[in-house]
């Protein structure tokens, strides 16, 4: 099995007692559109629409690409190669430095 980061920052699984970093190999994007959805009390709610993904790769057996929460949402229904991180772990600033695991959506 391989797994593909295509997230713009390197990944830390932080496992037990190792810590695996999956380097950035590409960025997958998706376009994101904002439509006027309606007005609550003058506040103005959009509804998000996505457009196409960019820069994800066709799905191969045995293959899992790490992409963004936006990017598994736009595929969600179409993909189950797809990952996000999940558990994550943050510093004292609040950054997150790293993962315990991944999921899908």
């Amino acid at each position: 099995m391989n797994i593909i980061n295509l997230t713009p920052h390197d990944i830390n699984l932080l496992l037990e007692d190792d810590v695996i970093v999956f380097k950035s190999k590409g960025i997958a994007r998706v376009q994101q559109k904002e439509a006027l959805d309606e007005y609550f009390d003058r506040v103005p709610i959009y509804k998000n629409k996505y457009g196409e993904v960019e820069g994800l790769p066709e799905k191969k057996d045995g293959v899992y690409y790490i992409v963004s929460f936006v990017v598994a949402s736009a595929l969600k229904d179409k993909r189950n190669d797809l990952l996000i991180v999940t558990k994550t772990e943050r510093n004292k600033k609040g950054q997150i430095i790293g993962c315990y695991g991944f999921a899908r959506l």
